[in-house]
């Protein structure tokens, strides 16, 4: 499995492989039966806290995308809950996030200049009229 997958009993992390120790940059030794919330202090009520909370209370599979700012990356999670336990399979979308930043850029970019245009084009009209 190239995932990165990760278990939590509660909110215990209680097994995750050796791909999530990777990417979370987890020390195995410190993180036995550790609360998730000290594992990694920048989810605890983020977009991932919340998913966390409604797959418990629904029982019900979930996605989110969740930024983990120890190490600058951006996840996408998805959460497949059982009971008390839940199994999070996640991947690295970084690249992705990174590209849909420029690409917003540069749509902010060329409609400001679009604006700036049509603003120039008008007057110029009114000038000939």
């Amino acid at each position: 499995m190239n995932e990165a997958f990760m278990s939590l009993s509660g909110d215990k992390l209680s097994f995750f492989n050796a791909r999530a120790q990777t990417l979370l940059n987890l020390d195995p030794d410190e993180l036995k039966d550790c609360l998730l919330w000290d594992a990694l202090p920048s989810w605890s009520g983020g977009d991932f806290h919340r998913a966390l909370q409604n797959a418990r209370a629904t029982q019900v599979a979930c996605e989110v995308d969740q930024y983990h700012s120890e190490t600058g990356r951006w996840f996408h999670m998805r959460l497949a809950p059982q009971g008390n336990r839940v199994n999070v399979f996640f991947e690295d979308i970084s690249d992705q996030k990174r590209a849909q930043r420029a690409r917003e850029q540069v749509h902010v970019s060329i409609q400001s200049k679009l604006r700036t245009r049509a603003s120039e084009l008008e007057r110029l009209n009114e000038k000939l009229l």
